[in-house]
């Protein structure tokens, strides 16, 4: 194996670790929609029982203000199908424009909380924020929103292994690759 060596840590960096972008819906009743959504990428499992989650969403965006005033919204995981709408939502502010319409996304109903649900994405997330980590305060860039998992939805016989799922790498879409094996197992073969 090489040498390793010591590096300055930066945006660059950090941002060309693999990450798993995922749709972000929240209410906004300022569009016609009544729905804004975003793309985030840093996600996070804070705990499988109950379950609980963690978003990253830089102070400074317009979901930020409503992720504050509204306290809930969806996850919903992306296939390759949602892939333009993905990169539109996470390039565009929906501070003046409705995404929703203008990348013709097909919205449902949730059970639990007011935010929508995007209809084609197989998997869906309704959470209700119960803590703001303003790591602002602290010089980061990003204010980590912890929430609930309070119902969870999937398209009948969709499975995770056989999906078309993305991962962003050095700012790079890719999709998701070969199985390696199942964790926790490996170690004995």
């Amino acid at each position: 194996m090489k040498m390793k060596e010591a590096i300055k840590l930066t945006n660059v960096t950090m941002q060309s670790l693999v990450l798993c972008p995922f749709l972000v819906v929240v209410e906004d009743e300022s569009h016609k929609t009544g729905a804004n959504v975003i793309a985030v990428s840093y996600v996070g499992v804070l705990s499988e029982r109950p379950p609980i989650i963690g978003i990253a969403v830089r102070p400074g965006r317009y979901s930020h203000g409503l992720l504050k005033k509204n306290r809930e919204f969806t996850l919903n995981l992306p296939t390759s199908e949602l892939l333009k709408d993905l990169d539109y939502c996470g390039t565009f502010s929906g501070k003046k424009i409705d995404k929703v319409l203008v990348r013709s996304l097909r919205l449902e109903s949730a059970d639990k909380v007011k935010a929508p649900m995007i209809k084609n994405s197989p998997i869906n997330l309704e959470c209700r924020i119960t803590r703001v980590m303003h790591l602002s305060k602290k010089g980061s860039s990003h204010d980590y929103f912890i929430a609930d998992v309070l119902r969870a939805h999937r398209v009948k016989d969709f499975s995770l292994e056989e999906a078309d799922l993305i991962v962003t790498a050095n700012y790079d879409y890719r999709l998701v690759g070969n199985n390696l094996g199942r964790a926790f197992k490996i170690w004995k073969k």
